[in-house]
């Protein structure tokens, strides 16, 4: 239910909905999780990951030359790979898979995709290398930012900190960088 005004409930329009319905092209698969940010959605499902509403900077890991997408769409760049939980931020979105490890894609203006300050856009996602030696078990992610625990506690952060979200006067962080102020915490 909600508003739907770039199909990110993923019924094929953008009419906003006022109760629970079915979503035609997610019925008679088994939906394990949805994770939804403002404008784009995603299903984790048995049959692999599907997305759907805002994509005009790749957040959805599909090809921004399509804006909107208006009805789930499976993630060819997700297929195969076990995905466990998601993190949408405005621009960007981020999966953990079930063996710890990240990707992401979409935009990339300030580095909160973690890989580099190029491209601006990453239309599939990506997995992050700088963390492929740890395990991820979560993520966050901002409008501009994301933050990835690991299992043995870490806390890592990558994008725009303009307002000193990690503590330090850095106001942009341009890849997957260990928060100082919680070294030696075990952040869960």
């Amino acid at each position: 239910t909600g508003n739907n005004i770039i199909g990110q409930i993923g019924l094929g329009s953008s009419n906003s909905v006022k109760s629970f319905t079915e979503v035609p092209v997610l019925s008679g698969l088994t939906v394990n999780s949805i994770f939804t940010g403002s404008q784009h959605s995603f299903a984790l499902t048995t049959d692999g990951v599907y997305a759907t509403g805002y994509n005009n900077r790749g957040q959805l890991g599909l090809d921004h030359s399509t804006d909107n997408y208006r009805t789930f769409t499976k993630v060819p760049s997700l297929s195969g790979i076990d995905v466990v939980s998601f993190a949408v931020g405005a621009y960007h979105s981020a999966a953990v898979t079930s063996d710890g490890l990240l990707y992401l894609t979409g935009w990339n203006p300030y580095s909160q995709i973690g890989l580099s300050t190029s491209p601006n856009i990453y239309e599939e996602f990506t997995l992050v290398t700088a963390l492929a030696s740890k395990t991820v078990t979560a993520v966050s992610a901002g409008d501009y930012n994301t933050v990835a625990i690991t299992s043995d506690g870490g806390a890592f952060f990558t994008g725009y900190n303009s307002n000193h979200e990690i503590g330090n006067d850095i106001s942009l962080v341009t890849k997957f960088t260990q928060i100082a102020s919680l070294n030696k915490k075990h952040v869960i």
